[in-house]
């Protein structure tokens, strides 16, 4: 698939080197993590840190569209996963 194989040279625009990469595990056989996951298991989610000095972080308050946007970045991702799958004939479970 190459997905992580690409270089900031070969991504349609320069911006897209500061998008994340899937949260993803192989762990257990494998599964899916999200920002909700991440939060049902009490980890506090702030938002993008937007800068830090001495003893406090600064956050941009944005953390419901960071979440939107993930979650729309894995349903993007899922489903080139699954092309990927079902053009190279992957017997993968579901």
């Amino acid at each position: 698939m190459g997905y992580l194989d690409r270089t900031p040279a070969m991504l349609e625009s320069p911006r897209l080197r500061f998008r994340a990469d899937p949260h993803l595990t192989g762990r257990d056989g494998g599964r899916t993590l999200s920002l909700h996951d991440f939060h049902r298991r009490g980890i506090r989610l702030l938002g993008r840190l937007v800068g830090c000095g001495g003893e406090q972080a600064r956050f941009d308050g944005g953390l419901h569209e960071e979440m939107r946007f993930a979650d729309g970045f894995c349903e993007r991702i899922t489903a080139e996963f699954d092309r990927h799958i079902e053009a190279k004939g992957i017997d993968a479970p579901p």
